[in-house]
């Protein structure tokens, strides 16, 4: 059981496409990497979460992921290095075509989950960590707006979509603005190399 306290910072990081390599744009490499290869760990990722932790930050990991692949999630989050966190899934319905959208964002589920946390934590500050394949930049940026003093800032990694294919950060920065317009430009972040975000920590609103 891990111990939030009622202050500090929280990142609330997506899984799939953000730090577990899944491949939600390709129905069939999506099948491959979750069913039959070993599970892996986007690059760069269990490095930079872990550099956040040092400085103080806890992990809640908010993902379309059923709820039945919790246990290994987890190993895989302490086999590559991850800081451990709360886990905060879906429930799985194996009937018809809602099988193959086992790990696409929802934009019903993902808000209710985010808001839950913000609300259950109302003193602690947060960072929203998810990818440009699916709903995260929606639904963040409308967290942001909702959410305008709690969330402190939003991260984007930059991933192929099915409908766009692949993108320069600037072209994707530039896909994605529609949604985040009306928000401060600093307030959000589009990156492929954890390097350039890795001391972004420094300059977050720690409690003295």
């Amino acid at each position: 059981v891990l111990m939030i306290p009622p202050v500090g910072m929280s990142v609330i990081s997506d899984i799939d496409d953000t730090i577990k390599q899944t491949f939600v744009h390709n129905t069939r490499l999506m099948l491959r990497s979750t069913f039959i290869e070993e599970w892996r760990p986007v690059v760069g990722m269990p490095d930079l979460y872990r550099e956040w932790a040092s400085y103080g930050a806890c992990f809640h990991y908010v993902s379309s992921s059923p709820w039945q692949l919790q246990a290994q999630l987890e190993r895989l989050l302490a086999r590559t290095g991850f800081p451990p966190g709360t886990f905060h899934l879906k429930d799985l319905h194996y009937k018809g075509r809602r099988f193959f959208n086992l790990f696409r964002s929802s934009t019903a589920l993902k808000p209710k989950q985010i808001s839950r946390l913000l609300r259950s934590f109302p003193r602690r500050t947060f960072v929203l960590v998810g990818d440009s394949g699916e709903k995260d930049p929606q639904i963040y940026a409308d967290m942001a707006r909702k959410y305008s003093d709690q969330i402190h800032h939003v991260y984007i990694r930059n991933v192929p979509s099915k409908k766009e294919g692949s993108c320069t950060v600037e072209e994707t920065r530039e896909r994605l603005s529609k949604y985040f317009r009306g928000l401060p430009e600093d307030k959000w972040t589009v990156f492929e190399s954890t390097v350039s975000i890795a001391q972004d920590a420094r300059g977050w609103p720690w409690p003295k």
